[in-house]
């Protein structure tokens, strides 16, 4: 109706076909409550299980965010999560990356190669294949979200021992070549998705074991010798997946390669940052920001099958973390303008900045009318007419009725956005913070540490094709505004998301409690938190081994493109 913006009757079972909505709407029979959400029904010895994910469980490290969790502090709940997500993917780089000498490949002789060969490289992509089965594990089965750590240890030494045999020629003869660690990531990619398709059965053969045995879990002794039976009972099946898990099985292998994807072109962001000039530069920082909106938009759509959480975390926490740290990391770089007093070239810095400052203000818009009938209107009649499509109008008004409790926020039903909007900015606040404060633990170890000469932090005279700018060498002034400018960031972002929480708990009571849902299953759930520190560990990985002279990735042009030994 052009009048009052009314659905028509007649066309709200179009609708519901389309979106697979129930009628009458779930929200005419009661309001949403959190037990509606789904959470994983598991014994919590099971739930706890012991591997990467779960060791700030182990060490006791999550009871700082349950005592925030108890006395209802939303701001400092998130700060503690940050932290977390801060310290242990942190820790974690300064000792592979910054403290373990990894030789100096410009001399051309085997030794200086080792570190890199047999540990830096190899361990690099055995923790990206490490947290890319832990992800898919969880994005494959909801219920039981891991699998045992012998079920892909294979996979992972396969990894690692290809990763050596494929270098160790190329090491002896031609030493590096151009973008040698994107090719790394490929290798190792493609070797994930060949296990993926052998381990296939087995991780849902292993869901339906479980099943049979689960009414014999009591004790942690007891779990451990039914779990031993139900793993050689799933590798031995000869269970046939259901086409919904088909489907699942699926949607993993286009986000794995978007991911993937999205790594290669935060890499070429680099390349282009460390070659172009200021303008080329501040140019970078807005297309960035158009690329991160692309791949959370291709994340969010692949992995809708999966459970909601997963979605999110996929599609929000890792992309919003890895922008952070590539922006973070490529900012020591921002040329000055070459005057006696080195004053920083603000159009970079104030572009860069343009980013978690829209986020800020986006989050609050989130939550408006005007805002959803504005989306509404770009995705279902701008953007068709863009492409030549037919506007599908009905699509394109608010449906107020309550359609979908688990609703992921694509549709054009107003109450399942607003919820997923919360959760989703609660994801933005949470990863810029972790990926601009990461930045601030790890940095000063490539500017002070036993690589200062292998990352571009420093300036090194006895390698003047190593120099940064134009007309000057590197300084402690590059790095100490980069410093600022991230601690700038983080400041604005807590300040930010304290307005969000007053702003939604003041204008939006409604909503406020799905967003306290959201946010505190983190804290009651160690293997939810786990995914999330497994998410910035790998993020930050990929981002400082980007830098590595080694890598030939920033420092893409130091040397022949097919070696620097010859």
């Amino acid at each position: 109706d052009p009048d009052t913006f009314e659905m028509p009757d007649d066309r709200m079972e179009f609708l519901a076909n389309k979106f697979h909505w129930t009628l009458p709407p779930v929200g005419h029979e009661r309001q949403w409550r959190s037990s509606d959400m789904f959470s994983a029904k598991l014994p919590k010895e099971l739930l706890t299980h012991f591997n990467m994910q779960t060791i700030h469980h182990r060490i006791g490290i999550d009871k700082a965010v349950l005592w925030f969790l108890e006395r209802k502090s939303v701001f400092g709940y998130l700060m503690m999560l940050a932290l977390i997500n801060i310290f242990l993917p942190g820790i974690w780089s300064i000792i592979i990356y910054g403290l373990i000498p990894v030789g100096d490949y410009l001399k051309c002789e085997f030794k200086e190669f080792a570190v890199w060969l047999f540990l830096t490289n190899p361990l690099t992509e055995v923790t990206w294949a490490f947290v890319d089965f832990s992800l898919m594990f969880a994005c494959l089965d909801r219920n039981i979200p891991w699998r045992p750590f012998w079920m892909y240890l294979p996979a992972l030494l396969s990894i690692y021992v290809f990763q050596v045999l494929f270098f160790l020629p190329i090491v002896l003869t031609v030493g590096t070549f151009t973008c040698q660690a994107l090719v790394s990531r490929v290798l190792s990619w493609m070797i994930s998705i060949v296990w993926y398709f052998l381990l296939k059965k087995g991780i849902f053969a292993f869901t339906d074991v479980y099943e049979v045995h689960r009414g014999n879990f009591g004790n942690v002794e007891t779990i451990k010798d039914h779990i031993s039976k139900v793993i050689e009972a799933a590798v031995h099946s000869d269970y046939v997946p259901t086409d919904e898990e088909n489907v699942r099985f699926k949607a993993w292998i286009k986000v794995s390669f978007t991911k993937s994807v999205m790594l290669y072109a935060y890499s070429a962001y680099l390349i282009g940052y460390e070659t172009g000039n200021t303008n080329l530069q501040t140019g970078l920082a807005f297309a960035i920001m158009a690329v991160s909106i692309a791949f959370r938009k291709f994340l969010q759509h692949f992995g809708a099958v999966f459970d909601r959480d997963m979605n999110f975390l996929i599609s929000g926490l890792s992309v919003y973390t890895m922008h952070a740290t590539f922006i973070a990391f490529s900012t020591p770089n921002v040329e000055m303008d070459g005057s006696s007093n080195y004053t920083t070239n603000w159009r970079v810095y104030l572009s860069l900045f343009l980013s978690p400052l829209g986020d800020v203000f986006i989050s609050f818009f989130h939550q408006s009318n005007m805002w959803f009938r504005f989306r509404n209107w770009i995705k279902k009649i701008a953007k068709p007419v863009l492409i030549c499509a037919r506007p599908t109008d009905y699509s394109a008004i608010a449906v107020e009725d309550d359609m979908d409790f688990d609703g992921r926020g694509i549709t054009n039903a107003h109450p399942d956005y607003r919820r997923a909007k919360t959760y989703f900015d609660f994801l933005v606040y949470w990863g810029n913070i972790a990926g601009y404060g990461s930045y601030l633990l790890v940095s000063w170890i490539f500017k002070a540490g036993p690589n200062v000469n292998k990352y571009p932090f420093n300036n090194i005279p006895e390698f003047p094709e190593l120099s940064f700018f134009p007309t000057r060498g590197f300084e402690w002034r590059d790095w100490g505004f980069s410093v600022l400018f991230s601690v700038v960031v983080v400041f604005t972002l807590a300040i930010g998301f304290v307005g969000y929480v007053y702003y939604l708990r003041k204008f939006y009571p409604d909503v406020w409690p799905c967003t306290v849902h959201s946010m505190y299953s983190f804290g009651r759930n160690p293997y939810k938190l786990g995914f999330a520190v497994l998410i910035v560990t790998v993020t930050l990985s990929d981002t400082i081994i980007m830098l590595l002279n080694f890598s030939r990735v920033w420092y893409y042009d130091n040397g022949n493109t097919f070696g620097n030994c010859t």
